[in-house]
């Protein structure tokens, strides 16, 4: 296991960092949420997947299971490679970047708008690829282009065209484009690559700053000895260019009809079950060409992070399905087929799988991965519906799964021999990593206050007193009450209803400020993130919004909803030092802080005075990409 010691983490997605117009991104600001993670004593940062977001801002169902999103971009070095520079129009600001005024920058937004954030940084990525395509600024970058084209063609080219068509017909609804570019004719592909060359090229040159900044981004952190954990969606997208360039690995047909949609059965969040929009695999054919096109994606994901998070690890030892919404003749044969096929691969067919659950690939599959990544770069999402057969999967290859207080304290039971409730946390075994909350819940404040308000009646499984008398348990006697910094009125989603009453959705008159939390519900703050970083697991990691002491107006998302979700923005100025030293006494007191804490930074400005500009490319691509933490 990678985690060799007692550590602690903050989760943060990167659009949800502050600093910028429409959404977060790499540069100045991540900086300062490094720092803030230093002074907290933080050794790990988790954040979702980076890949480009679909229409709805999800991360989950993404337009590539390889590419970055270069929403994330910093323009900021972009200027100081002179690919976008004072001097043009489009770029003029009042003074100088020293003086806080390059464009986007030193103001916020209290909301992800992806619509508006591509609008407005379309002009720089386009001016900064002119210029780089004349030979003009971005020497960082042409240094090591043709090792990068060369490392990644298996997926960029037909990726490069995926956007450049999209562009073209004006929708990734490739199902929707003209037949014999939907279809992938030869000789149409050719001459349709030919006639948009320079949006391809584009493309191209857009991925190689992506890859470049997210590595010196990934200096800066482990400069800092802050490790990253990334996350890997079980699925991918129907609008995508991994389905539509080989839609035979997937449940879907060659004009981007979906054949069975991913999703699980009823839960607490939908009782007619979560329909998550994407295909699922066809498995068979994976197992065919022995998983590449999985190995490969690994790999790539590897590159840029040093532990991944498996999304949705039960699907890999049973999946559930749902027939399309607009069924085609075809559907029920190739279905079957896939059913035929799963009951003869299964490793363990004579298991009992629920009903409408398939057999997965189950250890074909991570004897594969296993074969070429190292296990113990991995953590595994397995909530949900577990069953014997998942928890044997995990626990065959020791893989740590995820443990989720709020989870936890849903039904607190008296033990027999004291007569006490039980502390369900003391039970989290090592091999796991604990979580507050996940990016599905509300924050773990507007949580305890929806079971003070709702348990017992809607949230029946809830008893807010017995949860109470739990996390009292965990108290110290100078802990500050949890903050309420972020009163703003919610227009979109009211999330305590949604989350309290289980909807996917409130009504759309509805328009209030999230009330303050009683003092009941704010003094559980502390005692809520000592319980977690108490337990047994070596690795626990708080989500930013419980570590700020955040309530249900700064949900990520709300699992269901086809609206309002992955918008929400850490506001300018919100990392103060009393929440990180609150954060490093925890860790201290537990047992998690780091022994040293390194202050130097590898940043861009530093290299650049004292090594030259081309310091971090120096071993650029070597034979481990994915280098080990220091002993």
């Amino acid at each position: 296991m990678r985690i060799q010691k007692r550590s602690s983490g903050v989760l943060a997605p990167l659009f949800s960092l502050p600093g910028t117009l429409d959404i977060g991104s790499l540069g100045r600001y991540a900086e300062t949420f490094l720092n803030f993670l230093q002074t907290a004593k933080q050794s790990w940062f988790q954040t979702l997947p980076v890949s480009p977001a679909d229409g709805s801002g999800s991360p989950y169902a993404g337009r590539s299971a390889f590419a970055g999103e270069i929403l994330y971009l910093d323009l900021e070095e972009l200027y100081e490679e002179d690919l976008v520079p004072e001097s043009t129009e489009r770029c003029r600001t009042r003074a100088s970047r020293s003086e806080n005024a390059f464009p986007l920058y030193g103001s916020n937004s209290t909301k992800v708008n992806y619509k508006k954030a591509r609008q407005r940084r379309k002009p720089f990525w386009q001016e900064a690829y002119t210029r780089y395509s004349k030979g003009l600024g971005g020497e960082r970058y042409r240094r090591i282009e043709e090792q990068f084209r060369a490392k990644n063609a298996f997926w960029l080219d037909d990726y490069a065209l995926f956007e450049a068509a999209a562009e073209t017909f004006d929708t990734y609804d490739w199902s929707q484009w003209p037949t014999e570019i939907r279809r992938r004719d030869p000789e149409a592909l050719e001459a349709f690559a030919k006639e948009h060359a320079d949006q391809i090229e584009q493309t191209k040159f857009l991925q190689l700053v992506f890859d470049v900044q997210w590595r010196e981004f990934r200096n800066e952190c482990a400069a800092r000895e802050v490790r990253i954990i990334g996350d890997v969606p079980i699925y991918v997208g129907i609008e995508s260019a991994d389905v539509w360039a080989a839609p035979e690995l997937f449940m879907a047909t060659r004009d981007g009809h979906i054949v069975r949609e991913g999703g699980t059965a009823s839960d607490g969040y939908r009782e007619d079950g979560q329909h998550w929009g994407m295909p699922t695999y066809r498995w068979s054919r994976h197992i065919e060409t022995d998983f590449l096109w999985w190995r490969n994606r690994i790999k790539k994901t590897l590159e840029r992070f040093d532990m991944l998070r498996l999304d949705h690890f039960i699907g890999f030892y049973n999946y559930y399905s749902f027939p399309s919404k607009t069924p085609e003749p075809d559907d029920d044969a190739l279905w079957a087929e896939e059913q035929a096929a799963a009951a003869r691969y299964a490793i363990h067919p004579d298991d009992v799988y629920e009903e409408g659950w398939v057999p997965g690939p189950q250890e074909r599959f991570f004897d594969a991965i296993f074969a070429e990544s190292p296990k113990d770069a991995f953590v595994v999402e397995d909530l949900g519906v577990m069953n014997k057969g998942v928890a044997d999967l995990r626990d065959h290859y020791e893989l740590p799964g995820m443990r989720v207080l709020q989870f936890s304290l849903e039904s607190l039971k008296v033990d027999p021999r004291s007569g006490f409730l039980a502390n369900p946390v003391r039970e989290w075994p090592e091999l796991s990593v604990g979580y507050t909350e996940t990016h599905d819940a509300a924050p773990i404040l507007g949580w305890l206050d929806n079971a003070r308000r709702f348990g017992g009646r809607q949230m029946k499984k809830l008893d807010f007193s017995a949860i109470r008398e739990i996390l009292r348990r965990y108290r110290g006697r100078h802990d500050p009450p949890a903050p309420q910094r972020n009163p703003r009125p919610l227009k979109t989603l009211l999330s305590r209803v949604a989350d309290g009453l289980r909807l996917s959705r409130p009504p759309k008159s509805v328009v209030r400020r999230s009330p303050d939390l009683p003092q009941s519900v704010a003094i559980l703050h502390a005692p809520a993130l000592r319980a977690v970083a108490d337990s047994n697991s070596l690795l626990v990691v708080f989500p930013i919004q419980d570590a700020l002491g955040l309530s249900n107006d700064a949900q990520i998302n709300y699992p269901g909803a086809k609206k309002g979700c992955w918008r929400w923005r850490l506001p300018l100025n919100t990392f103060f030092s009393e929440d990180a030293e609150f954060l490093a006494h925890i860790a201290e007191e537990t047992g998690r802080a780091p022994s040293r804490i390194k202050t130097r930074s590898l940043s861009r400005k530093s290299i650049k005075e004292k090594s030259g500009p081309t310091a971090l490319f120096d071993e650029y691509y070597t034979e481990e990409d994915n280098p080990k933490p220091d002993e």
